[in-house]
């Protein structure tokens, strides 16, 4: 199953280089890429064998500091329009 998942599971590089295509700049009105990211902390403080556990911001005090134990994501998303309310996530 794990094989089966892996094979059908996008190419990133291959992703990047569609979306970059699909980038339209108008160099005459001297437009701008916006682009936006997030990043969300999953806390995972009892989990000591999860594999790439690490430290990551977050809302719960470990030590008197506001981070946790678990696994980051992040997202960077292109913003094509000033008005509207979506967006096409590059990266995650």
């Amino acid at each position: 199953m794990y094989e089966a998942i892996e094979d059908v599971r996008p190419q990133r590089d291959e992703l990047m280089k569609l979306y970059l295509r699909q980038i339209h700049i108008d160099k005459d009105k001297k437009q701008q890429i916006i682009l936006a990211g997030d990043h969300t902390a999953w806390s995972r403080i009892y989990a000591s064998t999860l594999k790439d556990r690490t430290y990551e911001h977050g809302a719960k005090v470990i030590s008197g500091k506001p981070i946790t134990l678990g696994q980051g994501y992040s997202t960077l998303a292109l913003i094509p329009e000033v008005q509207g309310s979506w967006a096409k996530p590059l990266a995650s």
